[in-house]
């Protein structure tokens, strides 16, 4: 059990610190590509220091991309159909339909993040690195045809085929819960309602 006033800390950690690769497994080695994802891999090999040099009670947990209802970042690719598709508007792709992305409905997320918490709450010391892997590798074609076809419209897509971002990139499931994922319709469904 945990002790009153005993500290844990959680980190929430990005994919993207691993550049562009798929399948990233809890030892594969940080490649980031770009200055984002340069300083997400700064951020994670500061925590693990912390964790290591002063033995604080870190525990890492890593989510590939968020999705949920609502998102109000019409920038990133399903917030983006979600709106073109409710104002009849050009879809515009920055890079290719055949990019992927692995994806976590937040309520998945929260639920994973509730039940690791309460695994630390018995007392029982979980690895220190968990990825939360989800099955839902999605290209930007797949995203697209999922929402038209829970919409019932036909998106216009302009697709621009900017160079410079991760083509694929995805995370092993190893987690100390063994979390088992909302299947992708229900996912992708709940973004919408």
């Amino acid at each position: 059990m945990l002790q009153e006033n005993q500290r844990i800390y959680i980190y929430i950690a990005s994919d993207k610190s691993f550049g562009q690769k798929d399948n990233c497994e809890l030892d594969s080695a940080y490649n980031p590509t770009g200055p984002y994802e340069t300083s997400k891999a700064c951020e994670d090999m500061l925590v693990e220091c912390y964790a290591k040099t002063y033995e604080l009670p870190i525990y890492l947990l890593r989510f590939p991309n968020f999705i949920g209802k609502d998102d109000p970042h019409s920038e990133r690719l399903i917030p983006g159909i979600l709106h073109a598709l409710k104002t009849n508007s050009v879809f515009s792709v920055r890079t290719n339909l055949d990019y992927k992305r692995q994806y976590i409905h937040v309520e998945d997320a929260a639920r994973a993040i509730k039940q690791f918490l309460k695994l630390l709450e018995t007392g029982e010391k979980p690895q220190f690195k968990n990825h939360f892997g989800t099955p839902h590798i999605k290209s930007t074609d797949q995203i697209i045809q999922s929402l038209e076809k829970l919409s019932g419209k036909k998106l216009d897509i302009q697709v621009q085929g900017k160079t410079g971002e991760i083509k694929s990139l995805s995370l092993s499931n190893d987690n100390a819960l063994g979390y088992k994922y909302m299947e992708w319709e229900d996912t992708i469904r709940k973004c919408l309602t």
